[in-house]
């Protein structure tokens, strides 16, 4: 049974993807396959109009960055369920591993950090979450404020019988593939949180080795302090161990994920600058894209901030094993801590393909690709034009 804590932390994203009938199940009921094949079908289907409407306006590279940006976050969707739907059962083997005893039996001791990280979850979802219904609601209204026919221009639907089922369609469609969009986002960071509450437990643990260790021995027992101090930090190492079979067990399941939102956000980014500088100043479309814009920013920067995290963590296990008192205990000690700093050497990251990690540097690299391919249309624009 995954402990209460462990299992909020887990419920936030959870609760938003059993609602789509996105999260994975061992025994789902008709209703609930129903319900997923509705979702995903709804999203295949406005990203499959997107391509098209995008294919119709190749020729205009205006008209296609309207598409695009769009299209990109749509077809992120897409990548994401499918991820969550063909590993369903490596994300069982992630789940089952929250049930280690290492995992458990220190987290009412160092509740802190893991209440911390719900706390920082409670507070980021709904704004995120915010953030996407607000777009939603601008990009519903700005077609009769603005005079325009569809919140995204198709030209084979702005008139006629259809003109209202494809509208209500547009702004449904959109509505799922944010919301599955935000939720896949959510659970893929808590998956890497929870590698990250464990190090700083684990760090908390070495740390205060003398006085987990000393808790019901006398100073004058200096043979038993010697073994129960191998034997604590014996347990330590398991837990370690377990850590970093969590963290490469979930890198394997988010890896895809993380290449794909990391190579989309310079193209999303990049088109969204684009498309600010050809609509009205002001207007409902352009506070719209702007948001849109937040919110591609708000996405990257948690992305890279949480794997920076997990990172910096695992970086400080040597730190925490020279402040463990080392100096006041034998050579079987000294040898434990010696082992555990050469295995933690090669710090744990999050890495998308095993080609490119989560990290603050990974963030400020995309920034400067995405503004070097946004000075690079504009000034192809402006010699177009």
């Amino acid at each position: 049974m995954i402990s209460n804590d462990l299992l909020k932390l887990i419920q936030i994203p959870g609760q938003l993807l059993t609602a789509l009938g996105l999260w994975p199940l061992k025994q789902p009921s008709a209703t609930y396959r129903l319900r997923t094949s509705l979702t995903f079908a709804t999203i295949t289907l406005l990203a499959t109009c997107l391509t098209i409407n995008a294919l119709y306006r190749i020729t205009d590279f205006l008209q296609l960055s309207k598409s695009l940006y769009l299209l990109i976050s749509v077809s992120l969707s897409i990548m994401k369920i499918t991820v969550l739907l063909l590993k369903e059962d490596a994300l069982f083997v992630i789940l089952e591993l929250l049930n280690k005893p290492s995992f458990l039996s220190y987290l009412p001791k160092y509740s802190q950090h893991l209440q911390g990280t719900y706390r920082a979850f409670r507070i980021f979802t709904p704004v995120y979450i915010g953030h996407v219904i607000v777009f939603l609601i601008l990009l519903c209204i700005f077609p009769s404020l603005e005079g325009k026919r569809l919140p995204l221009d198709f030209p084979f639907f702005n008139y006629g019988p259809y003109y209202y089922p494809f509208y209500a369609f547009e702004v449904f469609g959109t509505a799922v593939s944010a919301l599955a969009n935000v939720s896949m986002d959510v659970f893929t960071l808590v998956l890497i949180s929870i590698s990250t509450v464990q190090l700083r437990i684990l760090n908390n643990k070495l740390v205060d080795t003398d006085r987990h260790s000393n808790v019901y021995v006398s100073e004058t027992d200096v043979n038993y302090v010697e073994l129960s101090t191998v034997k604590y930090l014996s347990e330590c190492c398991i837990h370690f161990s377990d850590i970093e079979n969590f963290a490469t067990l979930t890198e394997k399941f988010v890896s895809t994920i993380i290449f794909f939102q990391l190579g989309a956000s310079v193209v999303a980014i990049c088109n969204s600058c684009i498309m600010i500088l050809s609509v009205e100043a002001f207007s409902t479309q352009s506070i719209a894209i702007i948001i849109y814009l937040n919110s591609m920013f708000a996405e990257l920067g948690m992305y890279c901030y949480f794997g920076n995290e997990l990172y910096l963590q695992s970086m400080e296990i040597h730190q925490s094993c020279y402040f463990s008192k080392w100096y006041d205990r034998g050579s079987a000690v000294k040898k434990i801590l010696f082992i555990l700093m050469e295995r933690t050497k090669r710090p744990l990251q999050m890495k998308g393909c095993n080609f490119i990690a989560l990290s603050a540097t990974t963030f400020v690299s995309i920034l400067k690709w995405s503004y070097s391919y946004f000075t690079l249309l504009r000034n192809t624009m402006q010699e177009s034009n």
